[in-house]
């Protein structure tokens, strides 16, 4: 399943260099976006158990979903689905399919209410963000699409509506609570001094990390989740920060360069400012909680939802759109990679 993978994201690839040449199909890049969606969704809820970190918690969870443990740790929608599923005599593959339905979707739906192209903003969120959280943490999966389609209405000031969405996204994740604080955004336009203080978002989390500041106590957070996230670092279960990882350094470099480019990709981007807003914040929370691996992954990743359209906007950054879909291809097919051997997939195959 691995190498199938590997193989839409090229077809995506070779798809984003006929498209960026504005070469159209009779069909149309609709048609084709739907149908690839439609791949995706197949691929991650059809996959067999085991095929990713979490899987095999979810079949247990389905299972046993109405056990105290399960109980105190998962949504209540979770556990009201596997119950539904179980009565009409499903398995967790049926689960599996109706989070693959809501999470891919969603996130189709915002990225093509942000980007002019259907393919480029595909090959990231395969490289990165499909395997993270489509499928392996399937819950924040929803969580994040969610996240990402409030991105234009928060930028329209719309943010009582932000909320009540925000809100039904906690039924599926609770860490989803946290894009609250992304209500003080706002999608003005970044002044010099507004992509200073952004870019000092970095030095300052890799202050705040060297020094060994704990600033768990000012986490606005569901106090349950925090002690078992908190047991887990404890007992060395989960997963380690490395705050000089290759795909966070490369996210960083991303950023910054971004923020240099900002004029040169603005006009082809409205959403920007307050896209690089979202993505300093995942970039500093990363820095910000590592005293709990677990949580700053969790975090960071959620707020960096929105790297799918940042990333996808290097294309702008040269006049030779040849070259842009190169640079943005190889970002993709890179982050594959790293992400296909870090969360072992090939031993999966």
């Amino acid at each position: 399943m691995v190498q199938l993978l590997g193989l839409i994201i090229v077809v995506c690839i070779a798809l984003s260099f006929i498209e960026c040449m504005g070469y159209k199909f009779k069909c149309g890049w609709k048609v084709i976006y739907i149908a690839i969606g439609c791949i995706l969704i197949a691929y991650a809820g059809l996959r067999p158990v085991g095929f990713s970190r979490d899987s095999t918690v979810y079949e247990d969870a389905f299972s046993n979903y109405d056990k105290p443990k399960y109980i105190l740790t998962l949504e209540f929608t979770f556990r009201y689905i596997c119950q539904f599923v179980n009565w009409l005599g499903g398995n967790i593959t049926w689960v599996f399919m109706i989070y693959a339905i809501a999470g891919i979707s969603l996130k189709l739906c915002a990225i093509k209410r942000m980007s002019a192209f259907y393919m480029l903003p595909l090959v990231i969120y395969l490289g990165n963000y499909y395997i993270y959280h489509d499928l392996t943490q399937i819950r924040g999966g929803i969580a994040s699409g969610i996240f990402l389609l409030t991105i234009p209405m928060l930028a329209d000031g719309k943010k009582w509506k932000c909320a009540g969405l925000y809100l039904l996204s906690t039924c599926f994740h609770m860490s989803s609570l946290l894009f609250f604080p992304m209500l003080w955004l706002n999608n003005k336009e970044l002044t010099r001094k507004g992509k200073y203080l952004l870019a000092s978002l970095v030095p300052l989390g890799y202050l705040i990390y060297f020094t060994h500041i704990n600033v768990l106590s000012f986490i606005p957070f569901v106090g349950k989740k925090i002690e078992i996230y908190q047991t887990l670092a404890e007992k060395g279960t989960g997963v380690e920060i490395n705050v000089f990882g290759m795909v966070f350094l490369v996210k960083v470099a991303i950023f910054l360069f971004t923020l240099l480019m900002y004029d040169t990709i603005r006009p082809s981007n409205k959403y920007l400012p307050i896209l690089l807003k979202v993505m300093g914040c995942s970039v500093f929370v990363f820095l910000l909680f590592t005293a709990l691996p677990v949580l700053s992954f969790r975090i960071s990743e959620l707020y960096g939802i929105v790297d799918i359209i940042i990333y996808s906007c290097l294309f702008y950054t040269v006049k030779q759109r040849a070259v842009g879909t190169s640079i943005v291809g190889i970002v993709g097919l890179s982050l594959y990679a790293i992400n296909v051997f870090y969360m072992n997939l090939l031993e999966n195959v």
